[in-house]
């Protein structure tokens, strides 16, 4: 991602789509996208189910990554 902050300390949304492509293209399965919260924030959120809804990207990995262990784990 692109980590030269504008003075407004926001990026561009177009710079968290690289990310959001590299998740998506990393995890398949799950239905992957962020929503921009006022103040500047960015949520992380996936599904299938449950939902998820993470702070980060890694946090985020962490969680779909858990959840993946899970299943395969069900069969």
């Amino acid at each position: 991602m692109d980590t030269t902050t504008p003075a407004n300390g926001l990026l561009p949304l177009a710079a968290y789509d690289k990310t959001l492509d590299a998740l998506r293209a990393a995890h398949p399965r799950w239905w992957i996208w962020y929503v921009p919260l006022s103040g500047g924030e960015i949520r992380w959120c996936a599904r299938p189910n449950p939902g998820l809804s993470c702070g980060s990207p890694k946090d985020l990995e962490d969680e779909i990554a858990e959840a993946e262990k899970e299943w395969a784990e069900q069969g």
